[in-house]
């Protein structure tokens, strides 16, 4: 983050845009990772962001590319709803659609520390997160699995034994 023009009295960013989106789509959900400093290659920073389209993007900005703005790196068309939720790390890309919860994750490929597309990423798993309760609640199963905050052995046993 030193590579951005900052505020010195309280560090706060003086840019207001960092990256538009090609499309001019709105970004609805979005990861920063930061690579590991080396002392070859500097900090990169890492974007990943999801579009209200289901298009997840990757964005990077490298120490050799001070004065200017993150560069597209990656492009993944796979959902076909907005995005909810995504996560860049050192080994994954996880990203949420709202239709269903629909999941899909990648594995990222990385050539000394830094983000590569060779041989590139990888699909890893496409499911999706469903609720496993019923839809109308059985009496016995809440009383049976009631473990709460105020939950103690003593008043389960008065409980029972009454």
């Amino acid at each position: 983050m030193q590579k951005f023009p900052l505020r010195m009295k309280d560090n706060d960013l003086l840019i207001t845009e960092i990256f538009k989106d090609p499309a001019g789509e709105s970004i609805t959900a979005l990861s920063v990772y930061l690579t590991p400093k080396t002392s070859v290659t500097g900090n990169w920073i890492e974007i990943a962001y999801g579009t209200s389209s289901g298009i997840i993007r990757i964005v990077v900005q490298h120490p050799e590319t001070v004065g200017h703005g993150p560069q597209l790196f990656q492009t993944f068309c796979v959902h076909r709803s907005p995005v909810t939720k995504i996560m860049l790390s050192e080994r994954h890309l996880i990203s949420v659609c709202a239709s269903n919860n629909h999941v899909r994750t990648w594995n990222v490929t990385r050539f000394r520390g830094m983000i590569s597309t060779q041989p590139g990423s990888t699909p890893l798993a496409s499911y999706r997160v469903i609720s496993i309760e019923p839809a109308r609640s059985i009496a016995s199963y809440t009383a049976g699995n009631d473990i709460g905050k105020n939950y103690s052995w003593k008043n389960r046993m008065k409980k029972s034994i009454c």
